[in-house]
């Protein structure tokens, strides 16, 4: 990894990051938003949900790692198996609720820290001089199911996280901008944003797909306004399908 990229990552909280395949080649279009900024963008089933799919149930470290991609399910072969140290420090937003945005409000926290089993990721980046940026993805598994209001409460807030600030101890505050992504639904409830940077020249596409006991999450990190809207479809229902498979 670039030192640029590094500094990015030091800048922005990704707390997930890894990959899957990707599938055909959609990276030229900018991301579609809701058309009123004040709706909430999740997709999920109106059913009462009964939880009876095999990709809904709790699942254990060997299964999420296995339904993770490898470096050979990388778009290109110069895409490398990332090795930096993930960042340990808990920032703090201002305003507060967007936290909720990147799955870190009180309430997706308490819930991590009280139900969380299972937590595996693959992540890979590749050099600035062959476009930079990564590509990761995260399986979280708990013991009971993933509470559909942290994904309601994350649309809700996008509205109000057009320019946020996070704050730690690492280094200086960084300030961000979030925007709603449309998404097809996936799982359960399927929830995409965009968080372009204010203070550098970069972009982070989140997808977020609750089933059941279990978070997929897929993201990636770009210099360009490109967006790949079908290359994070792929890789979260490539995750959902190979825990499908494995648990079936």
């Amino acid at each position: 990894m670039d030192a640029t990229t590094r500094r990015c990552l030091a800048a922005l909280s990704l707390t997930t990051l890894l990959a899957v395949s990707a599938c055909g080649d959609q990276g030229s279009t900018p991301p579609d938003e809701a058309s009123d900024p004040g709706t909430i963008t999740v997709t999920k089933d109106a059913e009462a949900e009964a939880l009876d799919r095999p990709e809904q149930q709790q699942i254990d470290k060997a299964t999420a790692r296995k339904a993770l991609p490898t470096r050979a399910d990388m778009p290109s072969k110069d895409w490398l198996v990332d090795i930096s140290p993930a960042s340990t420090y808990e920032p703090t937003y201002d305003p507060a609720e967007c936290a909720d945005v990147e799955l870190a409000g009180s309430d997706a926290k308490k819930f991590r820290d009280e139900h969380r089993k299972v937590n595996e990721k693959a992540r890979f980046s590749r050099e600035k001089v062959n476009g930079g940026g990564i590509i990761a993805t995260y399986v979280e598994s708990h013991d009971e199911p993933y509470p559909h209001s942290i994904f309601d409460d994350a649309g809700a807030a996008i509205a109000s996280c057009d320019d946020y600030t996070e704050s730690n101890s690492a280094g200086p505050d960084s300030s961000y901008s979030a925007k709603a992504i449309s998404t097809p639904q996936i799982g359960d409830q399927t929830l995409a944003v965009r968080i372009t940077s204010r203070d550098h020249d970069f972009y982070v596409d989140r997808m977020y797909v609750r089933s059941g006991h279990n978070l997929i999450t897929v993201m990636t990190l770009g210099y360009d306004k490109d967006y790949d809207g079908k290359l994070m479809q792929d890789y979260a229902q490539g995750i959902l399908d190979d825990l499908e498979k494995a648990t079936s």
